[in-house]
């Protein structure tokens, strides 16, 4: 089924009555209460526990088996979604003490783990159902099993027993873009999504080059460009597919990070450098050719600390593409509006250490750049919508950990 065709299917709800052992487990259960039933009849629903309540909770004070319900069969479409929880625990007044009563669930196709949600909160001791959005906006491949896990595992202080009644998947009502790509520095192979959704792939460049993309001959579409660090020389393609470079110069020295952008707003994009020994930025507007060195810089400027990792994008939307910084120890995002030393004329905390930025004009706020970041544990891109602090507005589950992000307007249609 085409994604465009599961937008027009109307909400299904999906039991698990065949499959209740494998998702609940065995015992005897108390007779039904209305309270535990479950509450969401919107969109794809797995419902976990409804046909033999009292036996589905899991805790987290034994063994993994206890922590965790399922797998249990399902076939979710690709697409991008809410994802809703809702939990059950009999609480009465002062017989129980338990602070993290939460869940999650892991989503598979076959035996690949290709989702982890968020965990429904702590449900509190005043009452006995909660039903929450733990993510939206989330990208999804094909789904064929979930399991529901308790979000406190290995904690042997407290059972925090709680039952997960049920999931849905629910198609989000606003569909972000996310023209992202990565590319596999082993291999060469470049992999690119547009907002659209369309994909392709090509080879281009060696093992160990440094990837990025920019609009190298101004026609509206952004295309590799491959930084070697060994040498500083800059190989630059003028289309998204497989074959040599168009254009190549070089420009810095070894060791330096690459940045492309339209740091004049003349429509076109350029190669510039960071210098992480000096924490300085090298900024030129114009690209060299046939082998020869660039020149000396345009701009010269020093920013950021020792550590931190650079990213380019349009912050305040007026066409001059500037610079930013990530803090992998801290997490925060720093960026100038100006192309020269100074203070950051804003910041904020979004990411972990180890992930890997990126920044685009993600369709939300048109005209204006926002980060995101590639996380490679989980292999999930998380997008914010704007340059503020919290949590991400969308994700998608794409790629593999070693993989290297990029973004653009790669104009695959």
């Amino acid at each position: 089924m085409m994604f465009s065709e599961f937008l027009n299917t109307p909400a299904r709800l999906l039991t698990f009555a065949m499959v209740a052992a494998s998702l609940i487990g065995v015992g005897t259960a108390p007779a039904l209460a209305d309270e535990n039933s479950c509450p969401l009849d919107t969109g794809i629903v797995i419902n976990g526990s409804r046909e033999a309540w009292g036996i589905g909770f899991v805790r987290s004070d034994l063994d993994l088996d206890a922590a965790t319900r399922g797998p249990a069969p399902v076939s979710i479409p690709a697409g991008q979604y809410d994802i809703t929880l809702a939990s059950y625990d009999r609480h009465t007044a002062g017989d129980q003490d338990q602070p993290n009563e939460a869940w999650f669930i892991e989503a598979r196709n076959g035996d690949t783990l290709v989702f982890t949600s968020n965990a429904i909160s702590d449900l509190p001791q005043n009452q006995r159902t909660l039903t929450e959005t733990v993510n939206v906006n989330v990208a999804l491949p094909d789904i064929t099993s979930i399991t529901a896990k308790h979000a406190a595992y290995p904690d042997g202080s407290n059972p925090n027993s709680v039952s997960p009644i049920c999931v849905s998947f629910v198609v989000s009502s606003v569909l972000v873009e996310t023209p992202v790509g990565l590319v596999d520095p082993a291999t060469g192979i470049w992999y690119l999504r547009d907002a659209d959704g369309l994909q392709t792939q090509f080879y281009y460049g060696n093992p160990g080059d440094t990837p990025f993309m920019g609009d190298w001959d101004c026609d509206g579409t952004e295309t590799p460009g491959l930084y070697r660090q060994s040498d500083g020389f800059a190989y630059l393609r003028n289309s998204n597919t497989q074959g040599n470079a168009d254009v190549r110069f070089f420009f810095g020295n070894p060791g330096d990070v690459p940045l492309a952008g339209d740091f004049n707003d003349d429509g076109c994009d350029t190669l510039s450098i960071y210098r992480p020994s000096q924490q300085r930025f090298y900024i030129i507007n114009e690209l060299g050719s046939d082998d020869a060195g660039l020149g000396v810089a345009e701009y010269s400027f020093l920013f950021g600390n020792p550590g931190d990792k650079p990213v380019v994008g349009d912050w305040d939307g007026d066409g001059i593409d500037e610079i930013g910084l990530h803090r992998e120890s801290t997490g925060f995002f720093y960026f100038r509006n100006t192309l020269d030393t100074g203070n950051a004329s804003d910041q904020f905390f979004f990411g972990n250490p180890g992930d890997r930025f990126v920044a685009g004009d993600w369709g939300v706020v048109d005209g204006i750049d926002t980060p995101a970041v590639f996380r490679p544990a989980n292999t999930t891109f998380y997008f914010r919508h704007t340059n503020t602090q919290g949590n991400a507005d969308a994700q998608i589950v794409w790629g593999q950990g070693w993989w290297l992000p990029v973004a653009g307007e790669f104009s695959l249609s």
